[in-house]
C-alpha cells in the first residue's frame, strides 16, 4: 500500500507545445512557474504550489511533466486536502505596431460594455415595471371616506 496520492493531468494544448521550462517563481518562493510555449504568441503557464495543506498542516507536494502529463503526488491524509494550482493561458502581445493591439482593446472593450449594457436593460425594464404596477393600483384603488365628510 502506498503513501502517496497521485493525480496525472493531461494537457492537451492546440497548438502542440514546442518547449517546456519549469523555474521556482521569483516573486513568491512557495510557488513553482511551468512556462509551456506553443508558439510565439501563446503561452500556458502553470503556477504550482509547492506545499498543500494536510490535515492542518503544511506538507511539501511532489510534480513532474513530462510529455504533456502533470502529475501531482500528495502524502496521504485523514480529514482534509487543500491545494489551489493556477492555471492560465497568457497571449503575447506584438509591440511591432501591426494594428493587433487596437483589435485586443476592442475586444476587451467589448467584454465590458456588452454585459453592461445588457443589465441597464434590465433594470430599465424592472423600473417601468414597477412604475406601470403603481399607476394600474392608483387607478383600481378604492377611497372609504365619504365626499361629503367633514375633517377634523
Amino acid at each position: 500500500m502506498s503513501d502517496t496520492l497521485s493525480f496525472v493531468f493531461t494537457l492537451a494544448t492546440i497548438p502542440s507545445v514546442t518547449s517546456q521550462t519549469t523555474h521556482p517563481d521569483p516573486a513568491n518562493s512557495g510557488l513553482t512557474d511551468v512556462v509551456l510555449m506553443s508558439t510565439s504568441e501563446m503561452v500556458t503557464l502553470l503556477r504550482l504550489l509547492n506545499f498543500a495543506e494536510v490535515d492542518g498542516g503544511n506538507v511539501s507536494v511532489a510534480f513532474s511533466l513530462a510529455n504533456g502529463n502533470l502529475a501531482l503526488q500528495f502524502p496521504c491524509f485523514n480529514s482534509s486536502l487543500l491545494y489551489d494550482p493556477d492555471l492560465s493561458v497568457v497571449l503575447n502581445t506584438n509591440t511591432s505596431g501591426s494594428g493587433s493591439d487596437d483589435l485586443q482593446l476592442l475586444a476587451l472593450l467589448s467584454l465590458l460594455i456588452i454585459p453592461l449594457a445588457l443589465v441597464l436593460v434590465a433594470v430599465m425594464v424592472v423600473v417601468v415595471g414597477i412604475l406601470m404596477r403603481r399607476k394600474i393600483n392608483q387607478e383600481h384603488s378604492i377611497n372609504y371616506t365619504p365626499k361629503d365628510a367633514v375633517e377634523l
